[in-house]
């Protein structure tokens, strides 16, 4: 039980931190910079317990890699959507007082939705594969430092185009939130999972040799 929750508290604190500083139309640096860096501490801290994925995008490319079984899998999916939801309507509560919708929701092209995230969020698990097939006492920081950096410079590149989101879980809590839309929601899934998919396969190709699993 103890990687479930740290996927779920792990996931929590992240999407809690994104819906908390991304507020269109005042959105800056620092949002990225909190997202990454607080990607990047939570990796540090569960690679032991989980391999801190925080994300079902990664959970599915760790899956096709073959680092994760198929149940497994599946709970970490729900806890990470758990997390991300109570991190939505935690924002919520906080903002005014109640568990509905605080923003307006962001509009943005589907064809761009679609490629900035695809291409973001195959990057990050690429990356996360990457890393994490490397045993040894800075697997964590390895992987935090990578996975937090590849973060901030999608969220850079693309936020004012998808939102920056990458993260399926992420994409439910802003729809809870209201920072995003029901209607497209299935769009920001199916170019994460998309990648997350494409992602696993080429780290099973193309990716380095497993050196603890």
């Amino acid at each position: 039980m103890k990687k479930f929750g740290a996927e779920f508290f792990g996931t929590f604190m992240i999407a809690l931190v994104f819906n908390l500083t991304i507020v269109p139309p005042a959105v800056g640096a620092f949002a990225a910079l909190a997202v990454g860096l607080t990607t990047m501490a939570l990796m540090v801290a569960a690679a032991p317990i989980s391999g801190g994925h925080f994300n079902p995008a990664i959970t599915l490319g760790a899956l096709v890699r073959g680092r994760i079984g198929v149940k497994d899998s599946v709970l970490y999916l729900i806890a990470q959507i758990l997390g991300a939801a109570l991190a939505g309507f935690v924002v919520n509560y906080y903002r005014h007082g109640g568990f509905g919708p605080a923003a307006a929701p962001s509009t943005f092209e589907v064809e761009k939705v679609v490629i900035g995230e695809f291409l973001f969020t195959l990057a990050l698990v690429c990356v996360f594969l990457a890393v994490t097939a490397r045993a040894g006492m800075t697997e964590g920081i390895a992987q935090g430092v990578a996975v937090g950096s590849i973060l901030v410079a999608g969220m850079f590149s693309v936020f004012g185009n998808t939102g920056g989101v990458f993260n399926p879980a992420i994409a439910v809590s802003r729809c809870l939130t209201g920072l995003g839309s029901w209607e497209i929601l299935w769009v920001y899934l199916a170019a994460m999972f998309a990648a997350g998919l494409v992602g696993g396969f080429m780290n099973r190709f193309m990716g380095p040799a497993e050196s603890h699993r």
